[in-house]
């Protein structure tokens, strides 16, 4: 038995610049813009004689690579598995996805396999509503569908200051609401889609921020959050570019195209403070 160990790492999201429709001949699909982050999930794999992911609660991790011993390897090997990850569950931080590709990753290292996005996509499908944290630049991506609609040129950095409004939401159930939501709102997603698009060809961060800012408040007429306005209101004050928000989670933030020095970090953070929240300081798009 092979008594090596192997590792691999995904990044997760600091929510979405975007979320919005899509709309194609089948219909309104989802559509996001995932705000690229630091935060990390590493997998750890060692090769055994059996598989310990259904009693770590990984069951859509043993489910994707189900479907990675079907349609990219001929090997099949088991083992037993650790994650360690400074990505909360449940806030909008792509947590599951970054486990899956994490996983994923570990597996092709321990089978010497150089896997593709297509490999990735493959094995997502039928799984979950994915993010698109195994694409490493800024991209439109069909999260059901697991399908990239466009590659963005990387824009430079943004930062952010954000919180968690609450420690988990259930996103399993979301779909028929952000899909009604969706219809309902066609001129002003449309149009937004096509500024944010726009923004990011152009490389214009300012832009992309105000349409993340916008993206958020149209978020509010679905999955509201709490301190959305009040936190809008004192955008200014902490000195902020626009916001951002986990569509279909938690966090909330404010986003900056410079990086803000200590005293506008820590003004920051008492605003959301007054809020009851404890905020961290981020960075999207380090690529």
């Amino acid at each position: 038995m092979n008594s090596m160990i192997y590792s691999a790492e995904c990044g997760g999201t600091l929510g979405e610049i975007f979320q919005g429709p899509m709309f194609t001949k089948e219909g309104t699909e989802i559509s996001i813009i995932s705000a690229l982050s630091k935060n990390m999930t590493k997998a750890v794999f060692r090769p055994g004689e059996y598989c310990n992911l259904e009693s770590l609660g990984k069951i859509k991790v043993k489910k994707t690579l189900s479907n990675f011993f079907e349609k990219v390897s001929t090997s099949r090997i088991e083992g037993q598995w650790h994650f360690d990850s400074d990505i909360v569950i449940g806030a909008g931080m792509s947590s599951s996805t970054a486990d899956i590709i994490a996983s994923l990753r570990c597996i092709c290292r321990a089978l010497d396999i150089i896997p593709t996005l297509d490999n990735f996509i493959e094995c997502l499908k039928d799984v979950e509503r994915s993010d698109s944290v195994y694409i490493d630049v800024p991209c439109m991506y069909m999260s059901q569908q697991q399908k990239i609609v466009d590659l963005y040129r990387p824009i430079g950095k943004i930062y952010c200051i954000y919180a968690l409004e609450q420690k988990r939401i259930d996103t399993s159930k979301t779909r028929e609401i952000l899909i009604s939501h969706y219809n309902d709102e066609v001129k002003s997603y449309s149009e937004l889609s096509r500024k944010v698009r726009e923004s990011f060809f152009d490389s214009n961060k300012i832009q992309v921020i105000n349409c993340s800012t916008h993206s958020a408040d149209l978020s509010q007429g679905v999955i509201p959050k709490k301190s959305y306005h009040s936190l809008k209101s004192k955008l200014k004050n902490a000195s902020a570019d626009g916001m951002i928000v986990a569509h279909t989670g938690s966090l909330i933030g404010y986003l900056y195209a410079s990086k803000p020095d200590d005293k506008n970090i820590a003004f920051a953070k008492d605003i959301f403070e007054e809020q009851g929240l404890q905020a961290c300081y981020g960075e999207i798009f380090d690529v």
